[in-house]
Formats: structure tokens, sequence, C-alpha cells
């Protein structure tokens, strides 16, 4: 689309997939870097602010639903339940 909208419009001709597959790859590149970058600063010794227990429930949101946090042999855990795939360990995180 974008080929022959360059052609109708007289501009000069551009290697679409070859530009857009750079953008994406420079584009996650970056996403790694800024994640890198991320789990650098975590503080080794954070501690939670509460108990576990105390961040233990249901929880609902009016975009993401029902919220289940418990406890595991592992740790804490979250379940977004109406998303399969949004589940995993909660760490306590602070930035220096």
């Amino acid at each position: 689309m974008n080929e022959r909208l360059n052609h109708h419009l007289g501009q000069p001709k551009r290697d679409w997939i070859g530009d857009c597959a750079t953008f994406k790859k420079d584009r996650r590149a970056a996403e790694f870097k800024a994640l890198e970058s991320f789990q650098s600063e975590k503080v080794k010794k954070s501690r939670p602010s509460l108990p576990l227990e105390g961040y233990a429930g249901t929880y609902v949101d009016p975009w993401y639903g029902k919220i289940q946090i418990d406890t595991k042999k592992d740790g804490r855990h979250i379940d977004f339940t109406v998303s399969p795939g949004l589940a995993g360990t909660l760490e306590p995180r602070t930035r220096r």
C-alpha cells in the first residue's frame, strides 16, 4: 500500500519491508537495553513494605478484572484471572 501511495504521489521508491524490519530490530534492541538497565538497578536487599500475608487477597480492577494474589511455597504470586498470560511471581522492588 505504501509503495503504491509513494508511486502516485511521485515519491522516490522505498524498501518498506526492509525499513519496517530495521525499525522492529532497532526497537527490540532498545527495549532489551531498557530492560537490562531496569534490572541492573534492582536493589539486592530490598524488602516488602508489608508482611507477605498483607498482600494476599482478591483485587478487582475495571480494566484487568479480578486479580488474585496469594502465597505459594516459592513466594508471592499474582494472577490476572481474566488474562491467562498475565501471571507470575511478585518480588519486592525499590530503585536507588
